[in-house]
């Protein structure tokens, strides 16, 4: 963190971090609706530092509130072209381990829902992915790093950092 000469207000220094992807997503499975994962995928050539960064969930009524805290995310960096995975801290059990638990009170819904990446200093949203439904065991997915495209797949494919 950065201080302005004249102000006492730190300066979050985000680099590439606007240039994050949110990669896949799923909604819960079958006997098991708490286990969720976000995955995040680094497509530039260098490290991204998530200092700054904030997990916002859109509701059915179109509010955002904060669904994995900038402290959860304080610390942590993506390498270059690889993945980093948030999953739910009460019901994720998959074989790949998460980069970052979020709170077990916080879920996705398989319905009307949406997942953002915000700069938590100004609010801004860099990336927003929403769906309008997802049944249990698929997942939302980006096709690749170029496009806004996703397709829906069956049973979710979680990668994290150790992931390429």
């Amino acid at each position: 963190v950065l201080y302005r000469e004249n102000f006492l207000k730190p300066v979050v220094v985000l680099g590439n971090i606007e240039k994050l992807l949110i990669s896949e997503i799923m909604a819960g499975k079958s006997g098991n609706s708490a286990y969720e994962f976000i995955e995040l995928f680094n497509p530039t050539a260098s490290s991204i530092a998530l200092r700054g960064l904030v997990v916002q969930k859109r509701n059915s009524n179109g509010v955002l509130g904060t669904f994995v805290s900038s402290k959860r995310l304080e610390g942590k960096n993506i390498e270059s072209k690889h993945y980093f995975l948030l999953a739910n801290e009460g019901g994720y059990n998959g074989a790949v381990f998460p980069d970052v638990w979020w709170p077990k009170s916080n879920s996705l819904a398989y319905a009307s829902n949406s997942v953002a990446l915000v700069v938590e200093e100004s609010g801004k949203i860099f990336e927003e992915i929403r769906w309008e439904k997802l049944l249990p065991d698929m997942s939302f997915m980006r096709v690749n790093a170029e496009d806004n495209m996703f397709v829906i797949t069956a049973s979710g494919t979680p990668q994290n950092s150790k992931s390429e």
